[in-house]
């Protein structure tokens, strides 16, 4: 195991303590409907890592599970859980502007290569855009195809196949410049890691 698993239990708490200060209950539960979503990744987890890991048995009638297989298993579960907390902190509080215009300016340096960044960054706002909004349909839709799911997956289509409106196709994207606070968390998360792999 790369990581003590008492340590990664820490480090998961405080990066949810962080996530709930940042973004509230809301996303929260947003957060863990999307763990229920995953929940037959993570029965798969279990089935591999408890039925298949070698080691000392939990119980003493049976050779499998194992304190290794839980162990490992309830680390990858973790990581996994981890990872999605961080996916949803970073995209859920940030317009697609913004989200844009970030990317721009990440990749601005890309444009000594000749590659076209901007042009990039309008196609991803509008495709964000859109996915926002199709989002908002499926949702609205959602109760409506008990009823009737033929008309409502039609409908759906129609909706997806339209042209993006014209004012969505002109927008124009804001660079943002970052401030200096806005380094901190980044500086403190990449030495939190740095640390870490020293000890």
């Amino acid at each position: 195991m790369l990581v003590d698993l008492a340590a990664l239990g820490v480090f998961f708490g405080v990066v949810a303590l962080l996530f709930l200060l940042e973004c509230g209950r809301t996303a929260i539960k947003e957060w863990l409907r999307a763990l229920w979503q995953l929940k037959w990744l993570f029965l798969a987890l279990a089935v591999l890592y408890l039925g298949f890991t070698p080691g000392t048995p939990l119980l003493d009638w049976a050779a499998r599970p194992t304190w290794q297989g839980a162990l490992e298993g309830g680390h990858r579960a973790l990581v996994l859980a981890t990872l999605l907390m961080a996916v949803h902190w970073l995209v859920r509080p940030v317009p697609t502007d913004a989200l844009a215009g970030g990317m721009v300016w990440l990749t601005t340096p890309l444009e000594r290569l000749g590659l076209h960044t901007r042009r990039f960054a309008v196609r991803l706002a509008m495709t964000l855009h859109r996915v926002g909004e199709l989002q908002e349909q499926v949702n609205a839709l959602r109760g409506a195809a008990r009823q009737g799911w033929v008309d409502t997956a039609a409908e759906l289509i129609r909706g997806i196949e339209q042209a993006p409106s014209a004012n969505t196709a002109s927008q124009a994207i804001e660079l943002p410049t970052p401030q200096l606070q806005e380094w901190l968390m980044p500086v403190a998360l990449a030495g939190g890691v740095i640390a870490g792999l020293a000890l």
